[in-house]
């Protein structure tokens, strides 16, 4: 998945993403949420990027789907591209469900 798709997604479950600019060797590290750090401070926690490749990644956005009521249509077309994958329909869920990178990325595709 490519950092604009990742964005988009983050975007997406109404966070905002966060883009690092500078340098600690310049003396500050602004992000573009407007945290600043300087040398002696490193401490970006909370300035990180979704990276959609976990459960916990995977369940924000299928809540925000349903919620939007957007899950109906995805998973019309990834039925179209898994059901080639598993031996009868009843699986594709779980497909969906053990593989939560491939499936944030069909959501980014599909998006």
């Amino acid at each position: 998945m490519t950092d604009k798709q990742r964005e988009m997604l983050t975007k997406y479950l109404g966070e905002g993403w966060h883009e690092l600019s500078g340098s600690f060797e310049e003396g500050t590290l602004n992000c573009s949420c407007g945290a600043k750090w300087d040398k002696y401070c490193d401490c970006r926690s909370g300035h990180e990027n979704r990276t959609f490749t976990t459960p916990a990644d995977l369940h924000a956005l299928a809540c925000k789907m349903v919620k939007r009521g957007k899950w109906h249509n995805f998973y019309s077309y990834v039925w179209k591209a898994l059901i080639k994958e598993v031996e009868d329909e009843s699986q594709i869920l779980a497909v969906l469900i053990t593989n939560p990178a491939r499936t944030c990325r069909l959501i980014a595709e599909w998006m």
